[in-house]
């Protein structure tokens, strides 16, 4: 059971990491939603085009994507 437990804490919900970014969850999910390495699960479009899903983001990938989207403290405005 602890190895499970490991597992699951490995991964972030949108809520997760919107609280840390101080952004919406739709917005976490539009920016993760095609990252690689996020788990997606759902099903397809009904019968009035909405898509249900769920989304995992991995630790390694959420801080991928920090590190990918990190402003150079070359290019940051003094006193930011």
């Amino acid at each position: 059971m602890q190895d499970r437990a490991n597992v699951i804490s490995e991964f972030l919900s949108p809520q997760d990491i919107a609280r840390r970014l101080n952004v919406s969850a739709a917005t976490v999910r539009r920016q993760f939603g095609r990252e690689p390495g996020v788990i997606t699960m759902g099903k397809a479009p009904g019968r009035y085009g909405r898509t249900h899903r769920t989304i995992r983001i991995p630790v390694a990938v959420f801080e991928r994507w920090l590190r990918q989207h990190e402003i150079p403290s070359s290019v940051r405005k003094p006193g930011l």
